[in-house]
């Protein structure tokens, strides 16, 4: 179960094996000693952040990032873990096409975020310090679709506008603030101090498994995180930058 990130090689030679065969390891060292040759090649691969633009309307203040990495750990599905952030992300998208902002939504769909978020840290590597100031929020969305609620975790203005409209609607969703855990893209935003917020499913008891599948996946938590994130992208605030 991938919990943790290697992000640069270490002095110690280190590879991961699957389940099955660590139990068989542990079943030839209950009987002796075990002798062992592995044999490891080692590739670089590109990745890549896709990013899309919608621009807002004359008087448009401020950018709203929308993000959902699309990469999965190694021999995984990743129709939780995240598929299902990614086809929110899609979806908002569409919805967005044609309905006139207050303010830029940008979305991005980060490469590399099981690599130690990767991706977004390159893309804010990459952007001017006017730049980065010029966004208001980032919406997070990372593996949602499993169980039965949905969880907002992040800035305290966000969250609190979140909850509200759940509540209107008529959706069940837990809160935390200040974010506790759950590290993904929204991360490297909220440490350049950009409010973010990650939208996320309170079971992720599949997630790095193979069993992240997709009848595991549960529609209506997508559905639900299209409708709040709507509903507060919608009202404008506190989304909207301020003039100087």
């Amino acid at each position: 179960n991938f919990r943790g990130t290697l992000r640069e090689a270490g002095a110690i030679p280190v590879v991961s094996i699957s389940q099955e065969d660590g139990a068989r390891i542990q079943e030839l060292v209950a009987a002796g000693t075990v002798e062992a040759v592995l044999t490891v090649n080692q590739e670089v691969h590109p990745s890549q952040n896709v990013i899309a633009e919608k621009p807002g309307g004359p008087d448009a203040i401020g950018v709203v990032v929308l993000g959902a990495h699309y990469d999965t750990v190694p021999d995984v599905p990743g129709a939780n873990d995240n598929a299902s952030g990614t086809a929110v992300l899609l979806t908002l998208a569409e919805q967005l096409q044609n309905q006139p902002l207050p303010f830029t939504v940008r979305f991005i769909g980060f490469g590399s975020e099981e690599l130690g978020l990767r991706g977004s840290r390159h893309y804010l590597d990459s952007l001017s310090e006017q730049q980065r100031r010029d966004i208001t929020a980032m919406f997070n969305f990372d593996s949602l679709g499993s169980g039965e609620s949905l969880g907002v975790l992040g800035d305290g203005e966000l969250v609190g506008r979140l909850v509200e409209i759940g509540k209107e609607m008529g959706i069940d969703v837990r809160s935390s603030s200040p974010l506790r855990g759950g590290s993904s893209d929204h991360a490297s935003f909220q440490r350049l101090g950009i409010p973010a917020v990650m939208f996320v499913s309170r079971d992720s008891s599949r997630i790095h498994t193979s069993d992240d599948t997709l009848e595991h996946v549960n529609a209506r938590l997508l559905g639900d995180a299209v409708r709040l994130a709507l509903g507060l992208l919608e009202s404008g605030e506190p989304l909207a930058g301020k003039s100087p």
